[in-house]
């Protein structure tokens, strides 16, 4: 009887084991681009607008970033 749990521990320590490498191979050699949407800097001494996205068709939604600049960025539902 403990030969069985001895030697199901010993399997069970082994599988952990090669869990191990296998993460530790997959964390030491992932090594992904970075995606182009990621912000690589930040100016934190302008005011930045936010807004929804336009088509570049559209013309410019003037009374909606005027509303945002006046009320200094509102709440981020968008309602003032």
């Amino acid at each position: 009887m403990s030969k069985l749990i001895v030697r199901f521990l010993a399997i069970l320590g082994a599988l952990w084991l090669i869990g191990m490498v296998i993460v530790l191979v997959a964390v030491i050699g992932a090594k992904g681009r970075v995606p182009s949407k990621t912000i690589l800097e930040a100016n934190f001494e302008q005011t930045f607008l936010e807004g929804r996205a336009r088509h570049a068709d559209s013309a410019p939604d003037v009374d909606r970033q005027t509303d945002i600049a006046r009320c200094g960025g509102c709440d981020r539902s968008g309602s003032e």
